[in-house]
This record gives structure tokens, C-alpha cells and sequence, in this order.
């Protein structure tokens, strides 16, 4: 006989997934004004945009996946001793190409930090783990809690919008974030804290967290994964 843990579990992945989304599909902390960090973060995703070198490859979801610059801005000061952070992820096509100069460049013009120290580059993201949630993971592996983001951590995607996934998530966590692209992920997305990876959704989600996965098909009994299930 098969866990029926398992069946919870799936349908309380759905149900998370389900409130992300419309989380998501809100109006929130996305004002992008004149002066504001999310505007300068604007700025500077363009200008990196208009500089990065294209792949040759004639695919179009191979060179869409080098069309996208994800910057971040850090303000948190703590009790002054720490730094604000800069962060910019992207993949390169050619990674010969400085852009880590150029960000550092950009950045002390807008104001935003003063050394090399204070900038976050990174080019190789994990797969499902979106660029927006690369950042947050960052600063939740490097000493902070989820809940220091709200009011301190601004995000800006250029060259497309922010997923329901993403904006739901950082919405949820009060990170403003701009702008939305007003759809889910259409090929998965993954928590940058726990780990879960959620593919599809509803009946056809697959939610896979550590070495199990679970989906419509496997949750109830007589599916493939019986026994304990604990994710």
C-alpha cells in the first residue's frame, strides 16, 4: 500500500504553486520612477543588453537564453559596517568579453557602489533556478534570512519580463521587482531555498524536491514511488 503522504504532498505543491502564481499576477512593488534604484537597475540592464556579444547559433531559444540581464541592488547597511551590492546574471556567449568592468564602470556612474568588492557577477546559473532567484539564493547562502529582503533587494530583468513564479515569490517576500511578463515559467521553476522544483502545473505538475519526484500520476495509490515519501 502506498503512502498516502504522498498524495498530500503533491496536492500541497500544487496549492503553493497555485497561490504563487496569483501572488504573481498582481499589482505590487513594481514602480519603476526617475531616481529610483529600480530605474537605475533599468539602466543599466539596457546598457548591458545593447554590449553583449550573440551567440552564432540560429536557434531562437538558444539566443533568447543570451537576450536576458538580470540586475540586482543590495541597499542593506546593517549597523554600517556592511556594503550595498550590486548584482548583474547573465550568460555570455563570449566569455572573453569584460563585462564584469563594464558593470563595476556603470555602477560607480549611477551611484550605486564605489569597488570591485561590492560587485556580484554571475554567469552560470543552475537549471530551473531562474536569474531573479540566483539572487536571492546568493544572499540567503551568504549570512541573511528571507525575511531581511523585504524593502532592501530591488530587481529589474531586461530583455523580458519576471515570471509569475518569480514575482509571486518575491512579492510574497516584499523584493520590488520590475517588469512582469505576465506568464508562468513554461519549462519549470525551482525555490532558491528549499530546493523544490515545480515543472508544469495542476494536474500535470511534476514536483520534485531532493531525489523524488511526484505528479498527478504518482499520487495516488499503485504509482511508481510507494513507501515513506518525505519532501
Amino acid at each position: 500500500m502506498a503512502d498516502s503522504s504522498v498524495g498530500s504532498v503533491w496536492a500541497m505543491a500544487v496549492k503553493k504553486q497555485r497561490t504563487r502564481r496569483a501572488l504573481g499576477a498582481q499589482a505590487g512593488l513594481r514602480r519603476v520612477t526617475e531616481g529610483t534604484y529600480l530605474a537605475h537597475l533599468q539602466k543599466l540592464g539596457m546598457i548591458l543588453l545593447a554590449s553583449l556579444p550573440q551567440p552564432k547559433s540560429t536557434d531562437d531559444n538558444a539566443r533568447a537564453n543570451y537576450k536576458t540581464v538580470v540586475t540586482g541592488y543590495w541597499s542593506y547597511d546593517g549597523n554600517g559596517s556592511e556594503l550595498p551590492l550590486l548584482f548583474a546574471v547573465m550568460k555570455l556567449a563570449d566569455t572573453s568579453v569584460d563585462v564584469q568592468s563594464q558593470l563595476l564602470l556603470e555602477g560607480r556612474n549611477l551611484k550605486l557602489i564605489d569597488s570591485p568588492n561590492q560587485l556580484i557577477f554571475i554567469d552560470d546559473v543552475p537549471t530551473n533556478l531562474h536569474a531573479e532567484m540566483a539572487i536571492v539564493q546568493y544572499l540567503c547562502t551568504h549570512g541573511y534570512q528571507k525575511q531581511h529582503l523585504a524593502g532592501l533587494l530591488e530587481i529589474y530583468c531586461s530583455g523580458k519580463g519576471v515570471c509569475q513564479d518569480c514575482s509571486g515569490w518575491l512579492t510574497k517576500h516584499g523584493v520590488a521587482h520590475a517588469p512582469l511578463s505576465g506568464a508562468p515559467s513554461p519549462t519549470g521553476w525551482k525555490n532558491p531555498l528549499t530546493g523544490a522544483l515545480y515543472k508544469a502545473s495542476e494536474d500535470k505538475l511534476v514536483y520534485t524536491k531532493g531525489l523524488r519526484a511526484m505528479s498527478e500520476f504518482n499520487r495516488d495509490f499503485g504509482g511508481p514511488y510507494q513507501g515513506n515519501v518525505k519532501l
